[in-house]
């Protein structure tokens, strides 16, 4: 929460740009990449702990290794390794719109750099306490958890 919030303030809200922004697109996008949908987004009941949990993001079950692709163009701010989150690479696109990807087993995008909508933004591989692989995507809309099936095709 922290990182995206120095992450905002940095960005100052850049505007949404010539195309119109990611805004336009909601519900159209291309997923990061074809997996299979484990975890969706929002409240969950834990079946071992009997708890309730939260996620900010959805979770896809994919082979170590897939290519995960930007879902809208965006500026890199950042990508390196994050705890619980492994390597995570987070697209700026204006707007106050981040993605997040994470769990990756490597990234292939550097901090400041632009990408491309489409672009591989890194590989799936095995996060923080998680025994297979996979991808975990969130969408912040001005800081705040947005639902990333909402924002898929």
């Amino acid at each position: 929460e922290r990182l995206l919030e120095t992450l905002a303030k940095q960005s100052e809200m850049q505007p949404a740009g010539p195309s119109g922004g990611i805004r336009p697109w909601k519900g159209v996008l291309d997923w990061p990449a074809r997996g299979v949908l484990v975890q969706t987004f929002g409240r969950h009941r834990h079946p071992k702990f009997d708890a309730w949990t939260l996620s900010n993001g959805i979770s896809l079950s994919l082979p170590a290794g897939t290519a995960v692709r930007a879902v809208y163009a965006g500026r890199a701010v950042y990508a390196q390794w994050l705890a619980e989150y492994g390597n995570l690479v987070i697209l700026d696109h204006g707007d106050g719109i981040f993605t997040l990807y994470a769990w990756l087993q490597g990234v292939a995008v550097n901090p400041g750099s632009f990408v491309p909508v489409g672009s591989t933004v890194g590989w799936a591989g095995v996060g923080p306490g998680r025994g297979e692989a996979g991808l975990y995507f969130e969408v912040r809309d001005r800081q705040k958890a947005s639902d990333p099936v909402a924002w898929l095709r």
